[in-house]
């Protein structure tokens, strides 16, 4: 594949960010992969831009440029090393991945990749970022589009497909054939959603916001209700559809645009600076760190958490408070040090960031992502959009994302995971574990003293790995669901399996079970459309 333009425009975006330091590497990749008209991609690329183009033609063609920051030569090399590209999967189903060590950024060296790909136009596309600087999709008739981001631009332009966005911080940019056949969804925390449509546009469009405007260019006859914690309208563009197009943001502004229209050209359905004035009047509105709390917030994103926190405003902030700690607020980030007792915190929209908790957490987010220190209690996390980190939940608990990555340090106690789309990485498991994920990898290392443990870890698709002390007994129980027909579907270092293949409705199911080291608890482990790995933890002789 040659280099285009736009790949080399986003290289310069790449380095035109505050760099670390004065060592630089920049790395270009390209390849190609059988790939089938109809089949799925995941790309997951945790920092950097992707560009998908949908082609009238089968196979799959990528290109990426790997870029490098660090501070001195030996960082620069331990990035190279520990940022990677991998391709996997077979021309039904592939999965395009960069590969980061938490947290992305460590003070020595950053790196980023920008990707550009081709696929078939009826592909179902799925793209995870955490901070993207543009994710750009092009040309799908049929398939599925399937975006969930924290930050960065979102682009769509000629996309017959059904489109689901999932955004944090991102700015939605969207380009609606005149009359779409499938619903869309754009939903963003903080970011605009800009939605153009053609003269001969026929759809239904449902807007909702808290604190943003919604606005458009459009003549339209529609309805709207007000209630203290939303905003929302409804409205026929064109006749004869029923195709539905969602757009909601949380605290930014929707823009409806008619074809040759500006944003000028827009009038206010609901004028954001109304609700802006009301929020001005709250008692709890976001300020920058205080000299009082801005050491403990560089303490607990630079020791405590796995991933630094984006928020640098908050609604509520303290070093450390010596009981309980409760609050629920409609719009904002929490910081809190240290909490000695219970914490039950609520926000609408806005990231959570705790170093430590002495007693039972119940953390949940409407709208942004969850970064814990130490939990000594039970813990109970959700988050309707964004990613989950915890650094040890000592008792265990639960922890949900509808939208994002779940990454876990240690739990101690019986732990319950849940990803709506992206990766659940456990490092620790010192518990009875069950984790699920919708499109991703589940990855587990139990802990290296466990004789045993009961665990069931599910994806619907990506791949499970899971990892295992010597001498690890328990009865397993793997099925790979596939439509490839090629070997090493399952693979395990443990001997004691039985597997056994057979065909399921149009694809092969591989099954493995036994009882391994003598039997102990049950371990369901399952995957669609990719691969289950059982393998030993690495000791320091086999290094």
């Amino acid at each position: 594949m040659s280099t285009r333009p736009l790949l080399a425009a986003l290289v310069v975006a790449v380095l035109a960010t505050p760099a670390l330091a004065v060592k630089v590497s920049t790395e270009r990749f390209q390849s190609a992969a059988p790939f089938a008209q109809g089949g799925s991609l995941l790309i997951d690329n945790p920092i950097g831009a992707v560009v998908v183009t949908g082609m009238q033609r089968p196979g799959l063609r990528w290109e990426a440029i790997k870029t490098v920051q660090a501070i001195d030569d030996r960082s620069l090399h331990e990035g190279r090393a520990q940022t990677g590209l991998a391709i996997s999967g077979n021309e039904r189903t592939r999965v395009l991945r960069t590969t980061i060590p938490y947290p992305l950024r460590n003070g020595r060296w950053e790196s980023k990749v920008a990707y550009r790909v081709e696929i078939p136009a009826d592909a179902n596309l799925t793209i995870v970022t955490v901070s993207g600087e543009l994710i750009r999709v092009t040309g799908f008739e049929g398939g599925s589009i399937t975006i969930k981001n924290v930050n960065g631009r979102i682009q769509l332009e000629s996309v017959v497909a059904p489109v689901s966005v999932e955004t944090v911080n991102g700015h939605i940019e969207a380009a609606l054939p005149g009359r779409p056949r499938n619903d869309w969804s754009l939903s963003s925390v903080n970011g605009t959603i800009e939605l153009r449509v053609p003269r001969n546009a026929a759809f239904e469009w449902n807007a909702e916001t808290i604190r943003g405007g919604i606005h458009t260019s459009l003549k339209l006859a529609g309805f709207f209700r007000r209630n203290p914690e939303l905003r929302q309208y409804w409205a026929a563009v064109g006749e004869g559809s029923k195709v539905i197009v969602r757009t909601t943001s949380v605290l930014g502004d929707i823009y409806l645009m008619g074809e040759g229209t500006a944003l000028a050209d827009a009038q206010p359905i609901f004028a954001s600076e109304n609700r802006l004035a009301e929020a001005a009047a709250a008692p709890r509105q976001p300020q920058p760190l205080r000299p009082d709390t801005s050491a403990a917030f560089r303490r607990v994103a630079n020791t405590m958490l796995i991933q630094a926190p984006s928020s640098r405003s908050f609604v509520a902030q303290q070093a450390r408070i010596a009981g309980d700690f409760r609050i629920d607020t409609p719009m904002g980030s929490v910081f809190v040090g240290e909490i000695g007792g219970d914490a039950d915190i609520t926000t609408k929209a806005g990231e959570i960031v705790l170093g430590r908790v002495g007693g039972r957490g119940d953390i949940r987010s409407l709208g942004g992502s969850l970064h814990l220190g130490e939990v000594a209690g039970p813990l109970r996390a959700h988050t309707e959009v964004g990613d989950v980190f915890i650094r040890s939940a000592r008792k265990g608990g639960s922890a949900v994302t509808e939208g994002g990555t779940i990454h876990v340090g240690f739990t101690g106690g019986a732990t319950s995971l849940r990803s709506g789309g992206g990766d659940v990485v456990v490092h620790r498991s010192g518990g009875p574990l069950e984790a699920r994920t919708s499109s991703g990898d589940v990855w587990i290392a139990v802990d290296p003293g466990a004789k045993t443990q009961r665990i069931e870890a599910i994806t619907e698709d990506g791949n499970v790995i899971l990892q295992v002390p010597a001498g690890f007994g328990g009865e397993i129980d793997a099925i790979v669901l596939t439509s490839s027909e090629g070997a090493g579907a399952i693979a395990s270092d443990l001997s004691g399996l039985t597997i056994v293949r057979e065909a399921d409705g149009g694809r092969t199911r591989i099954r493995a079970t036994g009882k391994v080291n003598g039997g102990g608890d049950r371990i369901v482990l399952r995957a669609s459309e990719g691969t289950i790995q059982i393998r030993l933890t690495p000791t320091l002789s086999s290094r």
